[in-house]
């Protein structure tokens, strides 16, 4: 019998053969080659009754595989896909008004997702970062995913200002993704709207960039631009030096 058996068994939903393979004095924390325990093939199987056994039997959360996920980072990025093809189908056949689908992120089977489970074991850690010094918040924000977004800032240890390896955060990567639930819930945070990623970007500029629409929503909230851009009282993003946003948005 393999170890690898466990994996399979996480991934099926197999609480009874891990039952057995505990009785056999299995580790349950056990790695495969990439670095993944049973309970990042659960999380990402979205096999809750597993996980909540695994959960029971005190596994460790915060184990991260070869990339630097753990097993949270999984959950959130298979909640992505469905959010994904959400927003696809939105694109192809106009808004999508199904019941209680509203943002795209509410669109989900079950009362309770494998995240929001995770996130109510105080042992994990919502700040872990990925190899890419990503956080489930900025998973979560790039996803589109509002359920997990309001969990997670329910934690008071998250820090909604960190920075992934290209200075982004999650207010960044919510105006890129026009999420404008997300970014009122992010301001409602006090984030610090002004924060620049490794080219000097704001938040602000990466709203103006991708359709202008939130403009005036961050100048509420006394954003900057970041980059030498102001907006003109048509709506139209003027470039204040070489290298800022001229020509209605478009980059010089």
């Amino acid at each position: 019998m393999s170890e690898r058996t466990i994996f399979e068994a996480a991934r099926h939903g197999d609480c009874t053969r891990l039952q057995q393979l505990l009785d056999d004095g299995k580790d349950l924390d056990v790695r495969d080659s990439n670095g993944r325990t049973a309970l990042s093939w659960a999380a990402e199987g979205e096999n809750m009754e597993v996980v909540r056994w695994l959960l029971a039997k005190k596994v460790d959360v915060n184990v991260k595989d070869s990339k630097g996920r753990t097993a949270l980072f999984w959950a959130v990025k298979e909640r992505g896909r469905a959010i994904g093809a959400v927003k696809e189908r939105r694109r192809a056949t106009g808004p999508f008004r199904a019941a209680g689908a509203g943002f795209g992120s509410r669109v989900e089977p079950a009362d309770e997702t494998v995240g929001e489970l995770l996130l109510r074991d105080n042992r994990t850690i919502v700040d872990s970062t990925d190899n890419d010094g990503r956080t489930a918040l900025l998973w979560a924000v790039e996803k589109g995913d509002l359920v997990i977004v309001e969990e997670l800032l329910k934690r008071e240890d998250v820090n909604v200002n960190i920075k992934d390896n290209n200075g982004r955060t999650a207010l960044s990567r919510a105006a890129e993704g026009e999420n404008m639930e997300v970014v009122r819930w992010l301001l409602a945070k006090k984030v610090d709207v002004n924060a620049k990623d490794s080219k000097g970007r704001t938040a602000l500029f990466w709203a103006v960039k991708e359709t202008g629409r939130a403009t005036w929503s961050f100048r509420a909230a006394g954003a900057g631009f970041g980059s030498g851009v102001e907006p003109r009282a048509d709506g139209a993003v003027m470039g204040r030096r070489k290298g800022g946003l001229g020509n209605g948005g478009r980059t010089a």
